[in-house]
């Protein structure tokens, strides 16, 4: 019933997407005219056409009504006698004609935009808020890796995704990878700068789980500067992650004093994995196993020590994590700190973070979790 419930909000979001801004817009205004005009036919009507014995109109509610047939069968009834009467009718019948042409141009107009998006990803609507997504900003092929990812219904939710570039709304879906392309797809479009203010905020990335900034395809094209979404995603938010793709390790330091929280370094981490590979032939396959959402892998978590883990060595969390299908590779230290495979005695703190490698995040939670209200925990050390 949840999934159904979210499903039914995802396709009302969908619809809403459609239906952009503009149009609405266009359509509220259209039928507040519809509207007036018909109230002040009627209330001109009753004016100029009084109620009389042998006439159609004897009260107000007949006036109104009358107006609602002139729009859809002409003068075939409550045909007005008088000439102010017959020219109020004559000018209702005109407005009709005029609202029936403008109203179909703009139905014809938002099937022919329907049509023409098929099979591209969805605008998100100026009125959609996000909590706890992702932004992606700037789109490569390393977005639609991250999107696959993302989407691979393997994380404890499946987060929405909300792409800002230039050009973001004339993504394809069939694009994308496959685990991406569920229906409905659950990945947005903000056409602008990621640069920029207004694309960001649209995004609602002051409210996001993690923005990710990723090298424009060419550097001096259409996209943004990574230092520039940097910058501008920092200003959306002092206290959103933001996580930048980076192509030479010399831009680390200008990126983390922008307020990079998380750099990759494609080519730090490819030559780490080629010299390795070099070395230990089959160890590339291991590295993309292990960072590959799929259920056929592991893949590594951070798991925040629970109180009960709180002054156990590692070797104990690691002997018994081992029995729920977690294996504990390291420790991240209150201050930052990153320390694989740690010595067997070295006990946990609080703030502290274990790096387990799991088939899901939620089977990594829930292990550790055991471990910690496991009642034999203390007894056995």
């Amino acid at each position: 019933m949840a999934r159904l419930l979210a499903t039914i909000r995802l396709l009302r979001s969908h619809v809403a997407a459609a239906l952009d801004t503009n149009f609405q817009r266009r359509l509220i205004r259209l039928l507040l005219a519809a509207l007036a005009v018909w109230s002040l036919s009627a209330v001109l009507l009753y004016r100029f056409e009084p109620p009389t014995p042998n006439s159609d109109f004897q009260n107000l509610g007949d006036y109104f009504w009358g107006v609602i047939v002139y729009l859809f069968s002409g003068l075939e009834q409550y045909v007005p006698r008088t000439t102010p009467g017959k020219v109020v009718a004559g000018a209702t019948l005109i407005s009709a004609a005029v609202f029936v042409a403008v109203f179909t141009a703009e139905i014809v107009g938002l099937v022919v935009e329907l049509t023409r998006r098929r099979g591209l990803i969805p605008k998100k609507p100026h009125g959609m808020r996000f909590r706890d997504h992702v932004v992606i900003c700037n789109w490569s092929a390393s977005g639609m890796s991250i999107v696959g990812q993302l989407r691979s219904g393997l994380q404890v939710t499946d987060r929405p995704v909300v792409v800002v570039s230039n050009g973001a709304s004339d993504i394809s879906v069939a694009s994308l990878p496959f685990a991406a392309r569920r229906k409905p797809v659950d990945v947005w479009a903000v056409d602008g700068s990621p640069g920029g203010e207004v694309a960001l905020a649209l995004a609602d990335a002051r409210e996001a789980a993690c923005v990710v900034v990723l090298e424009p395809p060419t550097r001096g094209g259409r996209d943004e500067e990574p230092l520039v979404c940097v910058l501008a995603a920092r200003a959306q938010s002092a206290d959103v992650p933001i996580g930048v793709e980076m192509i030479e390790e010399a831009e680390r330091r200008p990126l983390v004093r922008a307020g990079a929280t998380f750099l990759a370094s494609s080519e730090d981490i490819g030559a780490r994995i080629m010299a390795q590979a070099a070395l230990n032939h089959g160890l590339s396959t291991v590295f993309s196993q292990i960072l590959a959402n799929s259920t056929a892998s592991c893949e590594p978590y951070f798991v925040t020590v629970p109180e009960g883990l709180v002054d156990i060595p590692f070797s104990e969390c690691l002997s018994r994590s081992v029995m729920r299908s977690v294996i504990p590779i390291g420790v991240r230290r209150a201050d930052g700190t990153l320390m694989l495979n740690p010595p067997p005695q070295m006990a946990m703190a609080r703030g502290d973070c274990l790096a387990v490698l799991a088939s899901t995040e939620s089977i990594a939670r829930s292990a550790i979790l055991s471990v910690s209200e496991s009642r034999d925990l203390r007894s056995g050390m």
